[in-house]
């Protein structure tokens, strides 16, 4: 059954912080009945740029001053993902929710398998509405996808989920890339259908991807699909003083290194499209706050920050603070989720050196996974594309039928650096409907040229 509430109504709790001498960053360590010692945090940001943060079942808000608990409107959420319109999607091991601005909406994953034998490990959502949720079934001892649309869910299988699924990356196509936790150790694992690697799932298809087709190492450690991006680590020494990182294309089926030396960490996209990977732990390696516009990578100085983060709350014996998760607000603050509480730092005070630049090749491909939705479609479509940071560009996007004759233009225009997107209404250039059938929109930016099927179903 599908609850719905409309009304909100919160109290508000000051969230007291550890605050440097400087205004570089802040550490928000407790919260009335919340202490530092239980944090596991996932973080969103919406439509209003307010981060959200889920632990351990607790849901907040941070609205620039103070953090609201959601934590009873909302249900209790362990993991937190925004789709690209701002809705927010939460997931428990009893329930997924969703905060559309105005009021939540449940759905129990009763409707799956029995609520008190499900252990959901995962939750992503894109552009498409489409909900992910990677899930551990006590019944029968396996790990599942399931595919939720608004109103179902679909539950998927395949034998090479039998690991721990660490992270989900849905993407704006439909799919969804799944990230197994911990397997840095691949000595065991020489057969191509060994689990160690990274798996795509088409809505269809489970594809995986190890070093047997293409894979650079073992290990992927974070995904970022909006524009085909994938981080891996392996281990070396040790899984976290000496942490070897490849920084990897996936586009058009083929894997691409783009660079080997970037450090271990979380990746996200901000939302000014550059990309953004963080992350404080044990060793030397592992400590950097880093953002890639498309062209270079800026690395931001966090020593300090490190160091007095670990000077309140390592001595030696305690368990060490770590990065969990990440997040970046439209002013352009970074948020770092970690297991002793959250760390919030203002990048622009911070000392920064430009790492290096990138060979214009290995450049983010700003038109990836340029999409329509809903696909087929009545009586209208959306055509969604994105243009990274580092580029203004004339574009243009027209319709053509199967055998090539023009129908109409829809986008003729300077494109700033962001997500854009347009409406066809099923119309010609004269605004006649246009008859049930595959059509053909062409998108053109300089040398760029990508062209997808559509279909119109009267």
């Amino acid at each position: 059954m599908i609850k719905i509430i409309l009304s909100l109504s919160f109290l508000l709790f000051v969230f007291p912080y550890y605050t440097a001498d400087c205004a570089e960053y802040e550490f928000y360590d407790e919260i009335p009945g919340y202490t530092s010692e239980e944090w596991n945090p996932r973080m969103a940001v919406d439509r209003d740029g307010m981060l959200w943060l889920c632990s351990k079942g607790r849901v907040f808000r941070f609205n620039g001053a103070i953090w609201e608990d959601f934590t009873e409107p909302s249900g209790g959420a362990n993991y937190v993902s925004a789709s690209s319109d701002g809705t927010l999607w939460f997931a428990s091991d009893g329930h997924i929710s969703r905060f559309d601005g105005i009021g939540w909406t449940y759905f129990p994953l009763e409707a799956i398998f029995s609520e008190d034998r499900v252990s959901v490990q995962a939750l992503s959502t894109a552009a498409n509405t489409i909900v992910w949720l990677a899930f551990y079934n006590y019944e029968d001892s396996k790990f599942y996808l399931a595919r939720f649309d608004g109103e179902n869910f679909e539950t998927f299988h395949d034998e090479l989920l039998h690991n721990y699924i660490s992270r989900l990356t849905a993407t704006p196509g439909g799919g969804v890339w799944i990230v197994y936790h911990n397997l840095f150790d691949a000595t065991d694992c020489h057969e191509e259908s060994c689990p160690k690697g990274t798996t795509y799932f088409d809505g269809t298809s489970f594809h995986h991807y190890s070093i047997h087709n293409g894979l650079p190492q073992w290990s992927p450690d974070t995904t970022f699909t909006d524009v085909s991006w994938i981080v891996f680590s392996s281990k070396f020494d040790d899984i976290y003083a000496n942490c070897h990182t490849f920084f990897v294309k996936f586009q058009r089926g083929e894997w691409k290194i783009i660079a080997d030396y970037i450090p271990r960490g979380i990746l996200i996209e901000g939302p000014d499209k550059k990309l953004w990977q963080g992350f404080i732990g044990p060793g030397n390696q592992t400590n950097h706050l880093m953002c890639f516009d498309g062209y270079q990578w800026i690395e931001y100085d966090i020593i300090e920050v490190k160091s007095a983060i670990i000077d309140k709350y390592y001595d030696g014996s305690s368990p060490f603070p770590y990065t969990y998760s990440l997040a970046v607000t439209p002013d352009g603050t970074v948020w770092m989720g970690m297991s002793r509480g959250i760390l919030r730092i203002n990048p622009d005070s911070l000392p920064s050196t430009i790492k290096t630049n990138v060979d214009s090749d290995t450049l983010i491909p700003w038109a990836t996974d340029v999409l329509s939705y809903p696909n087929p479609f009545n009586p209208s479509t959306t055509i969604q594309y994105t243009i990274p940071a580092y580029i203004t560009e004339h574009v243009s996007i027209k319709v053509y039928d199967l055998r090539g004759a023009f129908i109409k233009t829809l986008v003729d225009q300077i494109a700033e650096p962001g997500v854009h997107s347009v409406i066809w209404d099923g119309t010609d250039k004269s605004g006649n409907k246009a008859s049930s059938g595959i059509y053909i929109y062409r998108l053109q930016a300089g040398d760029f040229t990508q062209s997808n099927k559509m279909l119109l179903v009267r």
